[in-house]
């Protein structure tokens, strides 16, 4: 009965999350961390070891004490020492898919 009802709290919250890792997306994979949970909360969050990060525009105006998701990324190999990140947007598009 419990369980039952913390389900249904949870169902109603509107949060929804998927883990993501490195596994899935190879050399596509922009963090040093090998995996990350994906959550749509007003925004898509992006939790690495503990930490979320704001990973859009929604979300780092809706939790403006979040750090951006832009932090963790690593440098973009093809374009070396430019201070180029690679692309995010993936990230992004998965924690959309979640509203």
């Amino acid at each position: 009965m419990v369980l039952l009802l913390a389900v249904s709290v949870l169902a109603g919250c509107g949060q929804k999350s998927v883990k993501m890792t490195r596994a899935e997306y190879g050399d596509r994979w922009p963090f040093v961390a090998d995996e990350g949970v994906v959550t749509y909360d007003r925004g898509v969050l992006f939790t690495v070891n503990g930490v979320t990060y704001a990973a859009n525009g929604t979300a780092m105006s809706n939790h403006p004490d979040l750090p951006r998701l832009y932090e963790i990324c690593k440098e973009d190999p093809s374009m070396p020492g430019r201070g180029v990140k690679m692309d995010c947007n993936f990230i992004i598009q998965k924690g959309l898919e979640l509203e």
